[in-house]
């Protein structure tokens, strides 16, 4: 559809009534600024992203039942945010809107009705957000939250394991998980790779995952890269009685399938997509494949650590963990700071959407990423708010003097308090 919605035509259709009932909408919360009315842009916000056309030389049509609805308008003050490029188009619908010269902020509630959508990610994003940063009257455009009625967001998949079947998986209680990717991601033979697994493995994590960008290519394929790697998990289970898990990376457009095939083929357990390259349906496709899914979140940055446009943080977790994500990484400033401190707001309303009841739904496992070190475990304790939460660590690891292995059982030693 085009931006060029600031028309109050049928606007009744798309105002909220106290007769409809809320059981059959989605409600969508946003924070917009802009320099027009914001009484018709919100109207203007609700038609393009439902009819946005109400006549037509047909005769007469009856859309009430399909249109997005206005449900408040909260008035945050004057804004000089411009986070958007203004435009005007040349049409008489752009020019009967007066602009003032002052821009202000507002919270916008809008209504969705389930007529038009399907329960998948895909749909209900592109229908709450799709068009509307697109808009030329808009300086400013942030989805911030979705609020969904238990008889549609129970048509979702969800997690297949979600955190408590992810825990009775490995066997582990009360601590954490612990991970290491294989880095350096390019550039590593498989008997390289392999070098750095063993310790680690050996040293007490849980599992070992592909980097985002290992690819299947030279000088580590995947059949042989995978084969070592579950050869590798094999003899230390055996050796340490504990169970290991492994990840396959499937941030892949053309071999998505294949790379997936072979890493059934070898037992491996999990797989890393990127919702935010492959799509929601990638977390779709591995859960049906019957892996654990990590939703990474290589891609989306762009799209939600923007304060004024794009989605929250928040609804991008609810909408991977209503797709079937297992593990969900959280932000990269997730659980920073050297003193043990409570969740700030952000990091509070990710974990919500990770774990908060969801028509039935399993919580997800969230995933903490980015300069984590053994000491500051109950730190990621407070903030997650339990030991349900999942740690993938390089560096701490890596840089140990005394080795990976050493530096892999600091983590189960300051975990365990041994």
């Amino acid at each position: 559809m085009s931006s060029e919605s600031l028309s109050t035509e049928h606007a009744e259709w798309f105002r909220w009534s106290d007769e409809l009932n809320r059981a059959d909408y989605v409600f969508a919360r946003y924070r917009i600024v802009t320099a027009q009315a914001v009484e018709v842009v919100a109207l203007a916000m609700a038609r393009e992203q439902s009819a946005c056309t109400t006549t037509l030389p047909i005769g007469d049509l009856d859309l009430r039942a399909h249109t997005a609805r206005v449900v408040s308008i909260d008035n945050h003050g004057p804004s000089d945010v411009r986070a958007l490029p203004r435009y005007r188009l040349t049409t008489s619908v752009y020019a009967d809107v007066a602009q003032a010269e002052q821009a202000h902020a507002y919270e916008v509630e809008i209504a969705y009705p389930i007529a038009n959508l399907k329960p998948t990610a895909s749909c209900l994003l592109n229908h709450c957000y799709g068009e509307i940063a697109r808009l030329g009257f808009l300086d400013a455009a942030k989805l911030l939250s979705l609020d969904l009625p238990t008889s549609f967001e129970v048509q979702f998949p969800g997690p297949r394991l979600g955190a408590s079947g992810f825990r009775a998986k490995v066997g582990a209680k009360d601590r954490p998980f612990f991970c290491r990717s294989t880095r350096p991601a390019v550039g590593l033979n498989n008997a390289q790779l392999l070098q750095v697994i063993e310790p680690v493995l050996r040293g007490g994590f849980d599992a070992i995952k592909d980097d985002e960008l290992s690819e299947d290519i030279a000088p580590s394929r995947v059949e042989e890269r995978y084969r070592g790697m579950a050869e590798t998990r094999a003899r230390l289970v055996a050796e340490t009685g504990e169970n290991k898990v492994l990840f396959a990376n499937l941030i892949a457009e053309d071999q998505f399938e294949p790379i997936a095939a072979c890493a059934l083929r070898h037992g491996i357990d999990g797989v890393l997509v990127a919702p935010g390259l492959n799509g929601f349906g990638a977390i779709r496709r591995a859960r049906e494949l019957g892996f654990i899914v990590l939703a990474h979140n290589a891609g989306v940055d762009g799209l939600v650590r923007p304060l004024h446009v794009g989605i929250s943080e928040a609804v991008w977790t609810q909408l991977c963990r209503l797709s079937g994500a297992d593990l969900i990484m959280m932000p990269g400033e997730f659980g920073g700071g050297t003193a043990v401190r409570t969740a700030n707001t952000a990091e509070a309303a990710v974990i919500d959407a990770c774990i908060r009841p969801m028509s039935g739904h399993a919580a997800a496992l969230p995933v903490l990423a980015g300069g984590k070190r053994p000491e500051r475990l109950p730190i990621y304790q407070s903030i997650v708010g339990s030991d349900d939460y999942f740690l993938i660590i390089a560096t701490a690891v890596d840089d140990h003097p005394e080795g990976l292995e050493v530096g892999a059982r600091a983590f189960r030693q300051a975990a365990t308090g041994a």
